[in-house]
């Protein structure tokens, strides 16, 4: 039988995946240790300073993750000093009522208790009594909890915030992380609430494109095996999520995975520009060839020029002077070509870069989705 070539290590796919956990989180361990910071004295006081935390910013903006890899660290500064501290992780968007986001934290605590019969209040002080007989501390994260807020209100949180003040002598203490595209203060009526998750936040910018870089880097070195992609494709991948994926980790994270997978079926032993162009267009098409209807002449012929000159290398950049003689060769565009580039650019039919690392000062350009395949007239 034959053996396929693979350019993926062993479990390289796993460590492509959207749950798995990375040894360390570029650009992010600022933010981590700045939650861990926060929390750490809740944790250790075991609810004598209870504290609610807020973290916000855009989809694959790294909250999530981050948040899990400070809560490692709290967890082994709990079990150093003897706190037991019981961690528990909800995805609010699946919640409907603030029953539902009750229902789902004592199923987290009390697995085996049936929750027919009683009201959210009631299970909720049920759960933080449960919680007090045993002398666990509750680290509560609440994910997406933006998205919970607008549909059903922000009173479990208030109940959530006061459960400490409420029954002091039935609990051992909470502390609260809350995660949301959205900065919920603006939700919030009562303004001792607002005041209290004000107090200590945290903004996650997107990710720029060099950033990005640093993260796929990263997770190419776990996941594939050497040599199996060029720094230019992960450059082309990073910019792709600057430009059109709103700076999220997730969204390069599976392009490079797609890509990868597109370079399995192909039987090649490394990812090509290529491999990235038909991922990204499966993924999220960019630009449509009805797009070209108000582009002129001039634009149509420098997209099939600068296409031939894609079709015919295996990069993922290549110098502007490489451009401008095939312009020269084919006789099609004889003026306004930096004019026709930057429409280009602007439209994301094409990515100019000003700088590069190991080529600083030269401009290049890089060809997006079909554009490689674009036939002549």
């Amino acid at each position: 039988m034959e053996h396929r070539h693979t350019i993926f290590k062993a479990n390289g796919l796993e460590k492509l995946s959207i749950d798995y956990l990375p040894y360390r989180l570029p650009h992010r361990e600022k933010h981590e240790e700045e939650l861990v910071r926060m929390l750490a004295p809740v944790v250790l006081s075991e609810g004598a300073a209870t504290k609610n935390v807020m973290i916000s910013g855009a989809s694959g903006a790294g909250k999530t993750i981050t948040a899990r890899k400070a809560v490692m660290q709290l967890q082994s500064i709990a079990k150093e000093n003897g706190v037991k501290l019981r961690y528990v992780h909800i995805n609010c968007r699946y919640a409907s009522s603030d029953f539902g986001l009750v229902q789902m934290l004592v199923g987290r605590i009390m697995p085996d208790v049936r929750t027919r019969g009683f009201g959210a209040s009631e299970l909720l002080q049920a759960a933080y009594r449960y919680l007090g007989e045993r002398s666990e501390f509750l680290l509560l994260v609440l994910d997406d909890f933006d998205q919970f807020v607008k549909k059903c209100g922000p009173e479990i949180l208030y109940e959530l915030m006061r459960l400490s003040d409420a029954f002091p002598k039935e609990g051992s203490g909470i502390a609260l992380l809350i995660i949301g595209m959205e900065d919920i203060s603006k939700y919030l009526l009562e303004h001792w609430a607002r005041s209290a998750i004000t107090k200590l936040s945290i903004v996650f910018d997107p990710y720029n494109f060099r950033e990005m870089s640093d993260i796929l880097l990263d997770r190419v070195n776990e996941a594939f095996k050497e040599g199996s992609i060029h720094f230019d494709v992960i450059l082309m991948i990073s910019r792709i999520v600057e430009r059109f994926g709103f700076g999220s980790a997730r969204y390069g994270i599976e392009l490079l995975q797609a890509s990868g997978l597109e370079a399995e079926y192909d039987g090649a032993d490394h990812i090509s520009p290529e491999c990235v162009r038909r991922a990204q267009a499966r993924i999220d098409k960019i630009v449509d060839l009805g797009d070209l209807s108000t582009l002129s002449s001039n634009h149509i012929a420098a997209i099939r020029a600068i296409a031939q000159v894609f079709s015919e290398a295996d990069e993922a950049y290549v110098p502007m002077s490489k451009i401008m003689d095939r312009f020269d060769r084919l006789q099609r565009v004889r003026v306004e070509e930096l004019e026709c580039f930057k429409r280009l650019n602007f439209e994301g039919l094409i990515d100019i870069l000003d700088e590069r690392v190991g080529l600083v000062g030269t401009t290049l350009m890089a060809i997006d989705n079909w554009l490689a395949r674009l036939p002549e007239d």
